[in-house]
């Protein structure tokens, strides 16, 4: 489970891949028809907020990453 002021990194590929974003603790349900995944809400350094799935978010070598 992704706890809160754990970092996030953006997708690879993306502007955001070497940027750290902060999970701010609040979750809610992912709105997918039949995903049992939860919406994470994550902090940008520029003050933007993002909610991914859950399910979309990977963990390697302890570093998560949005898909």
């Amino acid at each position: 489970m992704i706890a809160k002021g754990d970092k996030v990194y953006g997708s690879m590929g993306s502007k955001f891949a070497k940027v750290a974003a902060t999970v701010t603790g609040t979750y809610t349900r992912c709105q997918m028809d039949g995903c049992l995944g939860l919406r994470v809400w994550i902090k940008w350094p520029d003050g933007h907020v993002t909610k991914p799935c859950s399910k979309g978010i990977v963990t390697h070598g302890g570093k998560h990453r949005v898909g």
